[in-house]
């Protein structure tokens, strides 16, 4: 018998000094502020056809002040490749193997490029297939699947953390 061990999403919970829940839909919930950004991380449940269920890990930050950058970050993949032939905006970071797997797109093209430094590049090729979205008040981070690790789960609060900061710089 395999032994019971303890829900990683509850060990991120008390790292972090957040509260650890189940959702209405029963799902895993953590609700918190971690250096003074509220946050909440949960699971997504997405059935996509009747025997084919997903699931993505989802944190959101709420940013302390508003602006207006606005950026998204994601894995490309064939349509994008195909939409990138067409003229997609994409910020070019001039590393080629980041700049080879992933789209950015901004409306502050400087900026994203401060911010998103070789260390944060680094980690997001670490992650994989990601998806952020900064819209000026929030920034939400996804993933396929639970992340079962509490501490990738504390490694990706605190690359969104510190993309916050710079961008409230």
């Amino acid at each position: 018998m395999i032994p019971e061990t303890e829900n990683p999403w509850k060990t991120f919970a008390h790292k972090v000094g957040a509260k650890y829940q189940l959702s209405e839909e029963g799902t895993s919930l953590v609700t918190g502020s971690y250096k003074n950004y509220p946050f909440i991380l949960k699971m997504i449940f997405i059935q996509a056809a009747p025997k084919v269920n997903l699931f993505l890990t989802h944190f959101k930050i709420l940013l302390r002040k508003k602006n207006s950058l606005k950026f998204k970050i994601y894995r490309e993949g064939i349509l994008q490749k195909l939409t990138k032939l067409f003229g997609t905006q994409d910020i070019i970071f001039n590393d080629r193997s980041f700049d080879k797997k992933y789209i950015i797109e901004g409306n502050q093209e400087e900026k994203v490029i401060k911010i998103i430094s070789p260390d944060i590049r680094a980690t997001i090729m670490e992650l994989g297939e990601i998806l952020m979205i900064c819209d000026g008040e929030t920034f939400i981070y996804e993933q396929n699947g639970k992340v079962i690790d509490a501490d990738r789960l504390l490694m990706i609060l605190e690359m969104l953390i510190h993309i916050a900061e710079k961008m409230e710089d």
